[in-house]
């Protein structure tokens, strides 16, 4: 996710065709010192004047904590990688300078003093997001993979949720379906039944939602990882509004955690928190 758009920005940058808003190309970067800090050695750099005095640090997103950089000084045969630690606005306003680390290792011996090098910092993405998840994955044991029967085994089998037993998956879909009934059902939905046994056939027929829409909610409800594609306008927000619901409602003496909601977009987000309200407050 990170690395591939500055490789890409890097091949445009040598074939001359890369767009500044997409990538900021900073050129005859001069390493100038070396300092010790509580997070260990950082890298002070200065910037051409030239480069850096029309930008506004105080409010501007360019160079920002975090933000994942790549410099060469051989035309990019050879890389260094780098973050920004530091990007003081009156510093880089006066000298044009701020300071970097290394994400790997604490110190490069090709960070000399008096070097120079090309800069590039692509603005799609901040390393800073991934780079704590990154070490996280780094720490982690082989053992402490969640869900590894599933996500690595070749022909994984259907594994149902840890507080899914044949003792606890009566579940009351009452106020799940009732918003969805059919005026004119000839039979009535079950408002009870055992999820891990065969789901009842009269609920297509009391209930006005598509056969696939149902079968999604029975996969997500019956399964320790569910996938749920589609394209727009589907149903996938009123499916998971409704996967949600049945968890909220049936889970309560079995459940110690609260369920966590995680979306692509702020504004997905929400959306999906807006349905919930309808049916639980407690967000």
């Amino acid at each position: 996710d990170y690395v591939e758009p500055l490789r890409a920005g890097i091949k445009l940058y040598m074939q001359g065709r890369h767009s500044p808003k997409d990538l900021h190309v900073y050129t005859d970067v001069k390493v100038v010192g070396m300092l010790s800090t509580w997070e260990g050695v950082v890298y002070r750099v200065e910037l051409p004047k030239a480069q850096v005095k029309k930008i506004k640090w105080d409010s501007s997103k360019q160079l920002m904590y975090g933000s994942l950089l790549c410099l060469s000084d051989d035309s990019f045969e050879t890389l260094i990688w780098a973050t920004v630690w530091r990007r003081d606005a009156e510093m880089m306003s006066g000298e044009g300078q701020l300071d970097i680390r290394l994400p790997f290792e604490t110190f490069d011996d090709r960070l000399s003093p008096g070097k120079s090098f090309c800069c590039i910092e692509n603005v799609t993405i901040y390393f800073e997001a991934y780079r704590h998840v990154l070490i996280a994955l780094q720490s982690m044991r082989p053992s402490d993979l969640p869900f590894q029967q599933i996500f690595l085994s070749p022909q994984p089998l259907p594994v149902p949720p840890t507080f899914l037993k044949a003792d606890t998956d009566m579940f009351h879909f009452h106020n799940v379906f009732h918003s969805c009934e059919k005026p004119d059902a000839v039979v009535s939905a079950p408002r009870s039944f055992k999820i891990l046994q065969e789901w009842p056939s009269t609920l297509l027929q009391a209930l006005d939602i598509d056969p696939t829409q149902l079968d999604a909610i029975r996969h997500a409800m019956t399964s320790a990882v569910a996938l749920i594609q589609g394209p727009p306008g589907t149903g996938k927000t009123w499916v998971g509004l409704k996967i949600v619901q049945a968890l909220l409602e049936n889970t309560r003496e079995v459940r110690y955690s609260p369920i966590l909601v995680v979306c692509y977009t702020n504004h997905a987000l929400d959306q999906f928190l807006e349905g919930i309200f309808k049916f639980c407050e407690k967000i």
